[in-house]
């Protein structure tokens, strides 16, 4: 009954999946892109420096935040849509043994 959605089902799943892996893996970089605080000798560049690299942070977090989003989302829809398919395959057995 549902050899259409295999595709779908299937492309939804790896994506699902890869935005998830995705998501783990721009998160582990995090260490690697937050060097420590630098001290230049000037308050003013230093305090201008701390927060551009909180800025950095903070668009690094709503990378992985989204990332992680859409793959929740994407398994969401895989799920529904497998949901969809049991459903209509149950109703069409059910409407087809009323025939026989």
């Amino acid at each position: 009954m549902g050899a259409s959605y295999q595709v779908v089902l299937h492309d939804l799943a790896n994506a699902a999946s890869t935005f998830t892996a995705q998501a783990a893996d721009v998160r582990s970089l995090q260490g690697f892109l937050t060097p420590a605080p630098v001290e230049t000798g000037d308050p003013t560049l230093d305090t201008v420096l701390r927060d551009l690299l909180i800025s950095i942070g903070a668009i690094h977090d709503g990378i992985v935040k989204q990332l992680a989003a859409h793959g929740t989302a994407l398994k969401t829809c895989h799920d529904n849509y497998s949901g969809s398919d049991a459903d209509v395959a149950r109703l069409f057995q059910t409407m087809m043994d009323g025939y026989t």
